[in-house]
């Protein structure tokens, strides 16, 4: 018990610092919050279950429960780029270039075979070969999500390797072509097309997707990429990647506020928040699903949205108002320690499985806010830390396959039997289950009550090969956080020491021709 009450401590350590409130009654029991290093275990035995899936052009896509193969002949677009994500968080968790080395094969495949030549965009799904393989939906050839997701490989692999010559180049020349296809610049609000056509000729509808999505796959990460002082990924201060991004950071957000937010008043939508809306962003009547993980994403976007623009106090009252809904709701079962799958927002929840992705999503929710540099009241504390505990016991206990790797995809309401445990699909790979141990393990270690203890090592491999550059100038930023907080303690190249870094503007300095493999230290330094 005396474990579980410092841990506590450790999680709302922000909290109790400023308010001096005496510990709360809930005690984790999550051995992977009390233990954070058993995190990177799990990370790093499901790199080397995707290992086994590798094909001669990229990873097999359709993966059974055991993991076999159970289509060699079709690969999906998505699940590459999901896995490339993975892969480099398991670098950064962990050191191994095996994981990049994986990570660029996966995304080697997409840069080669996935996007479009004729049209522009993203294939949803080749076969083993590369060739596309057309969807059957001539209206949602492109589909949004898939445009979307087939960047989020590129975000990761940038920031873990700080390649302008590659991934950070390919990611902003993906960027500014995406927007140019997708961005509506017909309505006064804009906004992302849900629904589009191969040759984008044919576009309607918006939907939740398209900012929650967006904002974290790779609208708020491009922010955070800052290679050089005050340059963006690839390229200087200004230039045209980083300025539309911050554009459309700040758009998505103020939709994400104004519409979907705003939803959760209007007078049809009794439960929750609207999922679709019409081109003109008013709600689509007959679309009254909204997927529960949502609701909690949601949240966790909000706080980080909130940890990079502090005076924002409408994304605070916002994070209240939606924590309070989901608790009315009955959102988060708290008997089986997870969020449920579906909701109807006129009539309440519909479907009581669980899934693999809706519990990083209340885990992560509950996480952002509870570490955000704010006063917070005993009660609200052991609500969030409640959710984050059972959240990840939920994931680890229940979703995570003991025995073949990786995790299931969906369980019974009960939580205890597998109604899928398919582990790949053309969209499914290892994203969900990585970032939620990446995150679990990133902020377990950075918030404890010890202030000697709270430091996290993460990884990256950097080099100026540039040679224009004398020096690179490269800014880490591993989770949005209010200014200040967060601090570069110690960085170490191929396992030596290295002082060329300032601490407070969390900047490494890259001489002309250098480079290696960094193991920088960060830590909390709050007052």
């Amino acid at each position: 018990m005396r474990q579980c009450a410092t841990m506590y401590t450790a999680l709302s350590s922000v909290a109790l610092l400023v308010s001096g409130a005496s510990a709360a009654a809930y005690e984790v029991r999550s051995e992977h919050m009390l233990d954070p290093i058993k995190n990177v275990a799990f990370i790093n035995d499901t790199g080397k279950f995707w290992e086994a899936q590798k094909d001669n052009d990229g990873f097999f896509s359709v993966i059974g429960r055991e993991g076999a193969v159970l289509e060699a002949d079709l690969k999906g677009v998505v699940m590459h780029s999901r896995l490339a994500y993975g892969l480099s968080r398991a670098f950064m968790a962990t050191g191994d270039e095996k994981h990049l080395q994986l990570a660029s094969q996966a995304l080697n495949f997409i840069y080669e075979h996935g996007h479009d030549e004729v049209y522009g965009g993203w294939h949803t799904q080749t076969d083993s070969r590369g060739n596309r393989i057309p969807t059957g939906s001539e209206d949602n050839e492109k589909w949004l999500l898939v445009q979307t997701y087939a960047l989020l490989g590129m975000v990761a692999m940038c920031e873990a390797t700080n390649d302008p010559a590659v991934h950070c180049e390919t990611l902003d020349k993906s960027i500014q072509e995406y927007d140019q296809l997708l961005w509506d610049t017909e309505t006064k609000e804009g906004g992302y097309f849900e629904k589009n056509s191969r040759d984008f000729s044919r576009q309607f509808g918006k939907g939740i997707g398209g900012v929650l999505d967006v904002l974290n796959v790779w609208a708020m990460p491009r922010l955070l990429i800052n290679h050089g002082a005050g340059e963006g990924a690839g390229g200087k201060e200004g230039n045209a990647a980083h300025q539309l991004t911050m554009q459309r950071y700040s758009n998505l957000s103020d939709l994400l506020m104004t519409k979907v937010v705003a939803s959760m008043d209007s007078p049809s939508v009794k439960y929750g928040v609207a999922s679709g809306f019409y081109t003109n962003w008013t709600i689509a009547e007959s679309d009254t699903t909204t997927q529960v993980g949502h609701l909690y994403k949601i949240i966790w976007t909000l706080a980080r949205m909130y940890a990079l623009s502090p005076s924002s106090t409408e994304y605070l009252d916002a994070i209240d108002k939606l924590w309070r809904e989901n608790k009315m709701l009955g959102a988060f079962d708290e008997q089986v320690g997870s969020p449920h799958a579906l909701l109807d927002w006129r009539k309440g929840i519909t479907s009581r499985q669980k899934g693999y992705w809706q519990a990083e999503q209340s885990f992560m929710a509950g996480m952002t806010v509870l570490t955000l540099d704010r006063q917070m009241g005993e009660a609200e504390r052991d609500e969030y830390l409640e959710v984050i505990d059972k959240s990840l016991m939920f994931f680890y206990d229940r979703l995570v396959d003991p025995v073949h790797g990786d995790v299931f995809s969906q369980l019974d309401e009960t939580g205890k039997t597998v109604v899928k445990g398919d582990k790949g699909s053309i969209y499914k790979s290892c994203f969900h289950s990585m970032e939620l141990a990446f995150y679990a393990y990133v902020y377990s270690m950075l918030f404890r009550n010890d202030v000697s203890k709270r430091r996290v090592p993460l990884f990256y491999r950097l080099h100026n090969r540039d040679e224009t550059k004398e020096e690179l100038l490269v800014v880490l930023t591993p989770i949005p956080i209010e200014k200040g907080r967060l601090v570069i303690e110690s960085v170490d190249r191929d396992g030596e020491a290295y002082t060329d870094f300032d601490s407070n503007s969390r900047t490494v300095r890259v001489r002309r021709g250098e480079g290696g493999v960094f193991r920088v230290v960060f830590g909390i330094h709050d007052k």
